[in-house]
């Protein structure tokens, strides 16, 4: 599933096949106007559950990794909340 395919008028079908979901330039409103906040997002889905996501902070290389019941992460360092 990627963004640009709904936006042209495809319909979104989650379903319970394992399912890539891709944001190749997530903040195009902002990459169009040189807003430095773009990202590329990637999550992988199986049984309509999210079992992992990605993103990756072009401008401010910072990667961002998440897996389901293994915590979040950026560049490495395990995220923390309060």
């Amino acid at each position: 599933i990627a963004e640009e395919s709904t936006a042209a008028g495809s319909k979104c079908v989650l379903t319970d096949s394992p399912t890539w979901i891709i944001d190749p330039v997530d903040g195009t409103c902002n990459f169009v106007h040189r807003f430095p906040t773009v990202a590329v997002s990637i999550g992988f889905a199986v049984n309509k559950e999210l079992e992992f996501g990605v993103i990756y902070h072009c401008t401010e290389e910072r990667l961002y990794t998440g897996r389901r019941g293994q915590g979040a992460f950026c560049n490495d360092k395990r995220l923390q909340v309060s």
